[in-house]
């Protein structure tokens, strides 16, 4: 017999028992009911995990907590807020891909994103795109210009802040 039928067999002559001598059931009564060794009994007893519901109240009455209050994840991203990151991003991209390359590029690095891992600074993206700060802050300007007056950045607006 495998173990999961005679936790099972167990797990009912045990609730057989107490039900009939409204006590706990000893191991030489289950045995001898479900016509097993009684270290089986032991083992099947041992092993078995009563399942607990999620909903059960845990402590007090006046805590009102339950195990989805323990088990729940404070720092995980809620499904809906991580497709709505994506899909900005997504769009962000495709509002940005609609400038010319090198003011997308100013605006990816100056707000971090695509596959920015952070905001640069003006000097740090002279650097990068070997031009002036002050380059870098005209084409800024003229990109963010731009998108202000395209009709694709509507659906950006649409995105809660």
């Amino acid at each position: 017999m495998n173990k999961i039928n005679s936790m099972n067999k167990v797990t009912q002559a045990k609730s057989r028992l107490e039900q009939e001598y409204g006590r706990e059931a000893t191991t030489e009564e289950i045995a001898e009911i479900t016509k097993m060794k009684e270290d089986d009994v032991k083992i099947s007893v041992q092993n078995y995990i009563r399942p607990v519901s999620m909903d059960a109240p845990l402590g007090s009455e006046e805590e009102n907590s339950n195990m989805y209050d323990i088990t729940e994840d404070k720092d995980s991203v809620s499904p809906i807020s991580g497709l709505l990151k994506e899909s900005l991003k997504v769009d962000i991209s495709r509002t940005l891909s609609t400038l010319p390359q090198s003011e997308a590029d100013v605006l990816r690095y100056y707000y971090g994103l695509d596959n920015v891992q952070q905001p640069l600074l003006v000097e740090e993206i002279a650097r990068r795109l070997k031009v002036s700060p002050e380059r870098v802050r005209q084409i800024k300007s003229s990109g963010l210009k731009k998108l202000r007056n395209i009709s694709k950045t509507k659906i950006l607006k649409t995105y809660p802040r």
